[in-house]
């Protein structure tokens, strides 16, 4: 694939961002069609990752957390009413979803350590938490305290991500190959 075709699918995002911006529904609906539409080409797939991806991770998405950390203002969390509500939207929305991926998984037969470690992955919200409680916002839907809130609750859960899953997964060894097929190591319980 040429460079060339690059550009030309990046002016289409960009232009399918903007209509469906003016229709009223976000701009990231309009990447996201375009996205979905050129999926089956798994050429360009690969193409567009080794290309654009770099670019979007080095650029784009610096501007986007640094855009949504102008958007947060911890000084609207005032005084112990502020930092109890946080501590109670951090306690339900961990225990919400790393309770119900732990008591799911475990349900389905996972050990316990395992279903800890997906419990954790679960609870992570990064990125696609940032984006709803930005679009959140901008409807007017979220108050700056609780968007603030939000935020911290959504950086929180991602950040001890990677340290509990490391803790858990020690001295584990991999169920799974490269390609993902069961091991003969992993089919026994």
């Amino acid at each position: 694939m040429r460079l060339s075709a690059v550009l030309y699918v990046v002016m289409l995002l960009f232009v399918s961002a903007a209509i469906t911006s003016n229709l009223g529904v976000f701009a990231i609906i309009g990447g996201f069609v375009i996205g979905v539409a050129l999926h089956d080409d798994r050429r360009f797939v690969e193409e567009w990752k080794r290309r654009v991806s770099p670019i979007v991770t080095a650029f784009f998405l610096p501007i986007f957390f640094a855009y949504t950390g102008l958007r947060t203002d911890v000084g609207t969390i005032k005084g112990w009413p502020g930092a109890l509500t946080l501590l109670l939207v951090l306690a339900v929305a961990f225990v919400s979803t790393f309770g119900g991926a732990y008591v799911g998984a475990r349900l389905v037969g996972e050990r316990h350590r395992s279903a800890l470690t997906i419990g954790v992955c679960m609870n992570t919200r990064a990125l696609m938490e940032l984006i709803v409680l930005n679009i959140g916002k901008d409807l007017g839907l979220l108050p700056t305290d609780i968007f603030s809130m939000l935020v911290v609750m959504a950086l929180v859960s991602t950040f001890i991500a990677t340290p509990a899953i490391r803790w858990l997964m020690k001295g584990q060894e991999s169920r799974t190959t490269p390609l993902g097929e069961p091991s003969a190591a992993g089919a026994t319980p």
